[in-house]
C-alpha cells in the first residue's frame, strides 16, 4: 500500500510541475498586438443615391403592329435579346421588291458592260467613232449608278425590316412597358425602359469648402448602410461637375462603384466618405474591447506576463473594424485581441 502511495505522489510531482509551468508562461503566448500610432486618412461623411449608368428608354424606330412582347416589368434581359416584335408584312414586301431591283439593276449593268467591252474592242480598230465610244462609257456609268442605288435601297429595306425587332442594348431590368400587344407604334413611340445593375455609381454633393481636397486624394468609401456589419466599398473614379447648387453651394459629385456589387440597387440611400485629408490615431481592433455596464476596457499585457484589465475612453470607429483609443493607452502596449482567454487568465492570476 505505502509502495503504491508513494508511486501515486511520485508521478503527481513530475506531471504537476510541468503544468504549472505551462500556465505561468501561457500568458505569453496570448495573441497580442502592440500599439502604434497610425496614420489614417480624415474623411467626410456625405449622403448619397445610387443610381445606374445604363439606364434608357427603347423606341420604336419604324411603323408597325405590336403582335409580341417578349418580356414585362423586372424581368431580366440579356444584351441583344429581342423585347418586342412588330408585324413586318410591309417590310418584308419592300425587301422583296428591293432584292428584285437590285436583280434587274445588276443584269442591265452585265448587259451595257459586256457592249462596252464589245465596242472597246472596235474602237482601237478605228471601226467605231470617238462620240459612239463615249455614248457607251456613259450608260455604263449609269448602269453602275443604277445597280449602287439598287443596293443602297435593298440595305435600307432590311435595316427597316431589323427595326421590326427591337433588342436590348444591355443586359438589364425592365422597370417600365410603354405599350401593350395589338398596339400600333410610329418611329420615336416608348416601348421599354430599363437599367442595367452591373455598374452602379453614386450621385451626391460636397461642401464648398471640401473640393479642393476632394480633388487633392481622389478616394472615397461607398457604405451600405442597409446591411448589419456597414459593409463599404473603395472607389478613386470620382467626378466633380463644374458647377454648384445654388442654394446650397454644393459641388455635385459622381463617385463609380466596382462592377458587379450584390445587394445594391438604383435608387438606395447610402453615405459616402470622401477623403480630406490624414490623422495619427491609436486603434485597437473592435473584437478586444470589452464593456462592463458603463465601462469599456481592453486586457493589457505587462512586461512582467501580468494581465490587467484596462479602462479607455473609446473614440469613433475607423477602418477595417478598428476604434480610435482617445485615452487610458499609450504607444507599446500589449493589447490582448481574444478577451476571453484573457479574462480566463487574469481571474486565475488574482486567485494566486
Amino acid at each position: 500500500m505505502r509502495t503504491v502511495l508513494k508511486t501515486v505522489l511520485w508521478m503527481f510531482c513530475v506531471f504537476s510541475a510541468p503544468l504549472l509551468e505551462a500556465n505561468d508562461q501561457s500568458a505569453d503566448k496570448l495573441a497580442v498586438m502592440i500599439t502604434e500610432m497610425q496614420v489614417i486618412p480624415r474623411e467626410h461623411y456625405v449622403d448619397g443615391v445610387i443610381e445606374a449608368e445604363n439606364q434608357s428608354t427603347v423606341s420604336a424606330q419604324t411603323s408597325g403592329t405590336i403582335v409580341k412582347l417578349n418580356f414585362d416589368v423586372n424581368d431580366y434581359v440579356s444584351k441583344d435579346d429581342v423585347i418586342a416584335e412588330f408585324r413586318n408584312t410591309e417590310q418584308r414586301a419592300a425587301v422583296t421588291k428591293a432584292e428584285a431591283g437590285l436583280r434587274a439593276a445588276m443584269a442591265r449593268e452585265r448587259e451595257v458592260r459586256a457592249e462596252h467591252a464589245r465596242l472597246a474592242a472596235v474602237f482601237k480598230e478605228g471601226a467605231i467613232s470617238k462620240s459612239d465610244m463615249e455614248k457607251a462609257s456613259s450608260a455604263l456609268k449609269s448602269a453602275e449608278a443604277a445597280a449602287d442605288s439598287a443596293r443602297a435601297e435593298l440595305a435600307r429595306a432590311n435595316e427597316q425590316l431589323g427595326y421590326t425587332l427591337i433588342r436590348a442594348p444591355y443586359s438589364g431590368i425592365v422597370t417600365r412597358r410603354h405599350v401593350e400587344v395589338g398596339e400600333t407604334a410610329s418611329p420615336g413611340k416608348p416601348i421599354m425602359t430599363g437599367l442595367s445593375l452591373e455598374d452602379l455609381r453614386v450621385l451626391t454633393h460636397v461642401p464648398q469648402r471640401l473640393v479642393t481636397a476632394v480633388n487633392k486624394y481622389q478616394r472615397a468609401r461607398i457604405i451600405d448602410i442597409t446591411e448589419t456589419d456597414k459593409r463599404s466599398f473603395n472607389s478613386n473614379l470620382i467626378t466633380m461637375f463644374p458647377f454648384a447648387n445654388a442654394s446650397s453651394h454644393a459641388m455635385p459629385v459622381r463617385v463609380d462603384l466596382p462592377p458587379n456589387i450584390k445587394g445594391l440597387f438604383p435608387g438606395m440611400f447610402v453615405k459616402v466618405a470622401f477623403v480630406t485629408g490624414e490623422r495619427e490615431l491609436l486603434l485597437v481592433p473592435r473584437t478586444a474591447i470589452v464593456r462592463r455596464s458603463e465601462v469599456t476596457a481592453v486586457y493589457v499585457r505587462g512586461a512582467d506576463g501580468y494581465i490587467s484589465m484596462r479602462q479607455i475612453r473609446a473614440g469613433r470607429a475607423a477602418f477595417d473594424d478598428q476604434i480610435e483609443v482617445l485615452a487610458g493607452l499609450d504607444e507599446d502596449e500589449a493589447v490582448i485581441l481574444d478577451p476571453e482567454e484573457a479574462l480566463s487568465l487574469y481571474i486565475r492570476q488574482k486567485s494566486q
